[in-house]
């Protein structure tokens, strides 16, 4: 399972879209786990994130501003084949 994290402001006019950009993704794209946070929490600092939205995978940023969902979708499915053909060559 790979986490997706969207950080969003408040005050973004893309937040809803953006929510739903990535809530389409993850429906599509089965290992991958969604969680949104807002941009005030800490985490959000830690990575310095200062534009809005952000999606991180796995604690690397992805994108700041929507990516085109056909994209999005692409490179959710290749970081979960990646994680998976990781996991392979650990169990051997």
């Amino acid at each position: 399972m790979i986490t997706l994290e969207l950080f969003v402001s408040h005050r973004c006019i893309s937040t809803l879209s953006a929510i739903a950009l990535a809530e389409k993704g993850v429906r599509q794209v089965p290992g991958v786990n969604l969680i949104i946070r807002s941009d005030i929490e800490p985490r959000a600092r830690s990575l310095g994130l200062f534009t809005y939205p952000a999606f991180v995978l796995d604690g690397e940023i992805l994108a700041v501003g929507e990516p085109k969902l056909e994209h999005f979708i692409q490179f959710l499915r290749q970081k979960v084949e990646q994680k998976n053909i990781v996991g392979m060559k650990e169990d051997l």
